[in-house]
């Protein structure tokens, strides 16, 4: 069984067990979910989100119960991955190793700029900007840009990892 997460705006957050056969409504319909994660922390699962009128919301047992969370002051992608939590913002990217408990800037090279969204390969993490790709080894958080064959003036809006071959990553604009 796969278990699928769905969110959409102005519609709520629903959960399949069943490859889709059934969805299960998590949040009032009129919730606005902007972004969402879903990570390991120690040995439970976590669910992370960002509503559009700057609320922030992790589940700890999969959506039973819900709990503030500081994510949603930075107001950007969520990334969970390894135990530890990525957020981009209006300044930059921040991670915490502590369920969102403190946070720790992480995004030296890219000036302020604002990732609209990020991926991980197991080598490196990439960040999509309206001024390109910035790209950054894993466990460092120096970024440079990234691109040879991109055009200048690339504004990269999505990413996606090749689920066969992680070393060849999709960007949109």
């Amino acid at each position: 069984l796969s278990t699928l997460y769905a969110a959409g705006s102005m519609s709520g957050l629903y959960r399949t067990t069943d490859d889709g056969a059934t969805w299960t409504n998590l949040l009032p319909p009129t919730s606005v979910v902007g972004e969402m994660a879903i990570g390991q922390n120690g040995s439970a699962t976590a669910l992370y989100l960002t509503e559009a009128f700057a609320t922030g919301l992790k589940t700890l047992d999969l959506a039973g119960t819900w709990h503030d969370s500081e994510v949603a002051t930075f107001g950007g992608p969520i990334l969970s991955l390894d135990g530890t939590l990525f957020v981009g913002s209006r300044v930059g990217l921040f991670k915490s190793a502590d369920n969102g408990l403190s946070w720790v800037h992480a995004s030296s090279g890219m000036n302020g700029i604002t990732p609209r969204d990020f991926v991980s390969t197991p080598e490196y993490f990439f960040a999509a900007t309206d001024v390109g790709i910035f790209r950054a080894a894993r466990g460092q958080n120096v970024w440079g840009l990234s691109g040879e064959g991109l055009p200048e003036d690339f504004m990269a809006s999505s990413l996606a990892v090749d689920p066969i071959d992680a070393a060849i990553v999709y960007a949109g604009a």
